[in-house]
């Protein structure tokens, strides 16, 4: 399951915890409600390798913040801890407007339903793309087109080598290649931005219907028919190496701030302590 799609579901747990006034939630509660809804829904171990403090407290920030649902939450202090909800009783994410997270996912989804295209019974997603895929403005008319333009494109080609450093087979490995787009700041800082959201000077945001994306690979060579997907080694015995050749194609524009992302979490949405643990290999151009 993408990670991006589990931070929703984390959002969707604290919030349904933060709508809660008849009950204290502190923030190991939380952290248990996260972690036994992500193991009822894809099945993801609750024990060690399960959702942490420190990404609870960041998912709260986010739900805070404006880039997310700008919600308004009480920290309020009960003893040496502290418990949380949402200031106003009865608040929920559900009644705040769609945000530029959710835009994307409906983007991914949009994405895979393209592949219905021509299918009797799904003409109606050309209407979808119409209303979907378009340069808007931000407002009350989300179909205010400001102007279309054309990007140029390039095939970003990569290789990384795998190797078993254990002592015992591994079978069915799976192995996820990302690639995560990172601004730095004058504070010497770095952070994540989406190619194709960010604004302009006569607009809020744009929603590219190219094929360039980066949270997925658009190739890969090694390939095993097992699980969800088929991004899986066969076999990697104790010594062994493979090569992967992996590929995805991207605006030219952004290539210069492209980083690879081998690790399992944040994929091109957010930078995970994992993540920072395992780093980014810098894969652009200056």
């Amino acid at each position: 399951m993408p990670t991006n799609k589990n931070a929703q579901l984390r959002y969707q747990i604290i919030d349904k915890c933060l709508s809660n006034w008849s009950r204290r939630y502190y923030i190991e509660d939380l952290v248990d409600a996260c972690n036994e809804a992500l193991y009822l829904y894809n099945g993801e171990t609750k024990d060690g390798c399960g959702v942490k403090k420190r990404q609870v407290q960041e998912d709260l920030k986010f739900i805070e913040s404006e880039e997310g649902y700008g919600m308004d939450i009480d920290a309020i202090r009960d003893g040496h801890r502290k418990y949380y909800r949402y200031h106003t009783k009865g608040a929920s994410i559900k009644n705040q407007p769609i945000n530029q997270e959710e835009l994307n996912l409906i983007y991914d989804a949009l994405i895979l339903l393209k592949r219905f295209d021509g299918v009797p019974q799904f003409e109606w997603l050309n209407d979808l793309e119409k209303r979907l895929y378009t340069t808007s403005k931000l407002g009350d008319n989300l179909d205010s087109v400001v102007r279309e333009e054309n990007m140029d494109q390039k095939l970003l080609f990569l290789t990384v080598t795998y190797t078993n450093i254990s002592e015992e087979e591994l079978n069915h490995m799976l192995y996820l290649g990302t690639l995560i787009a990172l601004s730095k700041q004058n504070d010497g800082t770095y952070t994540i931005y989406m190619p194709g959201t960010e604004a302009g000077e006569d607009y809020d945001y744009y929603i590219s219907d190219s094929v360039a994306k980066t949270a997925e690979m658009t190739y890969s060579s090694v390939q095993d028919d097992y699980g969800n997907g088929k991004n899986y080694i066969p076999s990697l015995k104790p010594g062994e190496s493979v090569q992967v050749n992996m590929a995805w194609i991207v605006n030219e524009k952004d290539i210069k701030n492209l980083y690879l992302n081998l690790n399992g979490t944040g994929g091109c949405y957010e930078i995970t302590e994992n993540m920072c643990h395992t780093g980014v290999v810098y894969v652009g151009k200056e």
